[in-house]
């Protein structure tokens, strides 16, 4: 399990300060606004950079303090990260060979098979969704339990994006304890591989909610001011005046079904959430 409790690091105009759990088998969603604070989670994680208070722990130990195999259990994906331009596939196996104590050559190259990476071919000469299947067979290939994916899929075509999400979904069925912690702004990603969304907001976790209970229980309202006025607003989350009245986000659809049955229910998604939350955008 990775935990973290309290971390918090600073920059000019930027305060980070947050809590939460990825449990063992699970795929956690970082989302936000581009600034909020996502990556910085994602590299304190990763020890990539210093914090200035709070812990975050791996299987109860502290990463400050694990050691080159322990690790070895984090996968990466970030933005800038890649092997050297002028590497190919083949000489990408001999750098991992010397770097990863575990890296498992053949199932390296059962992935390069299954997602058809040209074998001689120079990084700099790759597409950009073979570059990013690339960097995702890395991070799967030395034996790691917890993956920290920035953007895996960004700028790559709807093919390539359902690839990888099913090799990451083939990744943590092989084994329950495995886990996934990805950062990405293509909700519908999120929808269909996280099981749990971290909404992030200045530096500060401001939603926290289970995947399947947005699709289940959340959902939009529409109602005229009329209709907004006698309401119960208990389970409103959050409101916005629109020119036809009121657009309301709730995490308790069934109650307005059953009660209000001539209010205007519409199914939510993780980007109405952050709209409505973070964002101070009016649904028309």
């Amino acid at each position: 399990m990775l935990k973290i409790t309290e971390l918090k690091k600073s920059y000019p105009g930027f305060k980070l300060d947050i809590s939460f759990e990825a449990p063992n088998g699970t795929i956690v969603g970082l989302i936000g606004r581009n600034g909020a604070g996502k990556s910085t989670v994602l590299k304190a994680i990763g020890d990539l950079i210093s914090r200035d208070a709070g812990t975050i722990e791996f299987n109860g130990t502290d990463v400050k303090n694990m050691t080159s195999d322990q690790k070895e259990q984090f996968g990466y994906v970030f933005p800038d990260s890649t092997v050297p331009e002028n590497f190919s596939v083949s000489d990408t196996i001999k750098l991992l060979k010397v770097t990863y104590k575990n890296f498992n050559e053949s199932q390296f190259n059962d992935l390069v098979k299954r997602l058809k990476l040209p074998i001689d071919k120079s990084v700099k000469e790759m597409s950009t969704g073979n570059k990013a299947k690339l960097k995702t067979i890395i991070a799967l290939t030395h034996n790691a339990n917890l993956l920290i994916l920035d953007e895996p899929t960004a700028g790559l075509d709807v093919v390539v994006r359902q690839q990888i999400i099913e090799v990451l979904q083939d990744y943590l069925n092989e084994d329950e304890s495995r886990s996934i912690l990805i950062t990405t702004h293509i909700s519908s990603d999120l929808e269909s591989l996280a099981d749990r969304v971290i909404l992030i907001d200045d530096g500060n976790i401001v939603f926290e909610e289970d995947t399947d209970v947005i699709i289940d229980s959340y959902a939009l309202l529409k109602m005229t001011g009329e209709q907004y006025d006698k309401v119960d607003k208990q389970y409103l989350l959050h409101s916005e005046k629109t020119d036809f009245g009121y657009s309301t986000l709730t995490n308790e659809k069934n109650f307005y079904v059953e009660n209000y049955p001539d209010v205007a229910i519409e199914p939510t998604s993780i980007d109405d959430i952050i709209l409505f939350l973070v964002g101070g955008i009016n649904h028309e």
